[in-house]
């Protein structure tokens, strides 16, 4: 047997360790960042669902909802894809007891009207990853097209949310 040993020595530890720490250091905001851009984009992307149900639903009956129960038991029947939709439900909804959810759960969704009579579609942060992004807690589609968000400390922070 030869006098060498083989195996690391604490040196050639240590630096392994360091080397590992910065890509770390640099890797992890980049991931967070992509992870609060994929739940923002998934509430976009129901509200939009949200919004065309809407809209198929002026279409089919040829007049707006008389209340917002129509218009959520609309939507309900559409989401669990009965007859009425005579098509496929609307996916990346769930229905949570008369409230809906975004596929992933991270964000909650109304159907409301402001006082001036606006019919607006709402998402609002609600697992504990979305409410970690401070910038998009409340997503806010208006069925004239505006769309607006709210950061958690009350400023506006449509550009961000709202990005292309």
């Amino acid at each position: 047997m030869s006098g060498k040993h083989r195996g690391l020595t604490l040196i050639e530890l240590m630096i392994t360790v360091a080397i590992v720490s910065i890509l770390v250091a640099i890797g992890l905001p980049s991931y967070q960042d992509y992870t609060d851009r994929v739940r923002r984009t998934e509430a976009s992307a129901s509200l939009m669902k949200m919004a065309g149900s809407y809209e198929q639903f002026i279409l089919r009956n040829r007049r707006p909802p008389e209340t917002f129960v129509a218009i959520d038991d609309a939507l309900t029947l559409m989401m669990n894809g009965s007859a009425f939709a005579q098509q496929a439900p609307v996916s990346g909804l769930q229905s949570n007891n008369g409230s809906w959810l975004t596929e992933g759960g991270h964000y909650s969704m109304t159907l409301s009207q402001n006082a001036g009579g606006q019919v607006l579609m709402q998402a609002t942060a609600n697992s504990a990853a979305a409410l970690k992004d401070e910038d998009c807690r409340t997503m806010q589609y208006f069925v004239n097209g505006l769309k607006t968000s709210m950061a958690a400390d009350g400023t506006d922070s449509t550009d961000t949310c709202w990005r292309r």
